[in-house]
């Protein structure tokens, strides 16, 4: 692919990835971020050739990724309340980002 091709791909990546953000389509994100990862990868070995076009639309591209970030935060924190509001109990995300239901406090650092 070219890199031109690369960041077209990326960028409806990462809009299809907020869609499914918004829905919380785990399974999807996952998917997504796999492809999206293989192809950041393509685009690193090619970057040396890219002209100024391509750098400027990684830019905007990395705002649609910030962007991203912060639904995924917001949407985590949202199924962490509502899991605690259901249970009664904490929930925590464990190294691997599964939820570790009653183990707000508890430090994955002395693990």
């Amino acid at each position: 692919m070219t890199p031109d091709e690369i960041l077209n791909r990326l960028t409806e990546l990462v809009t299809e990835e907020g869609k499914a953000i918004a829905a919380l389509q785990t399974a999807r994100i996952v998917a997504l971020s796999e492809e999206k990862e293989v192809l950041v990868t393509e685009l690193a070995q090619a970057w040396p050739t890219c002209g100024a076009t391509a750098r400027h639309r990684l830019g905007a591209l990395v705002r649609a990724l910030r962007h991203n970030c912060v639904l995924l935060a917001h949407a985590r924190s949202c199924v962490r309340d509502a899991i605690e509001s259901l249970t009664g109990k904490g929930a925590s995300y464990g190294p691997t980002g599964r939820v570790r239901l009653g183990s707000r406090r508890r430090s994955y650092l002395a693990e």
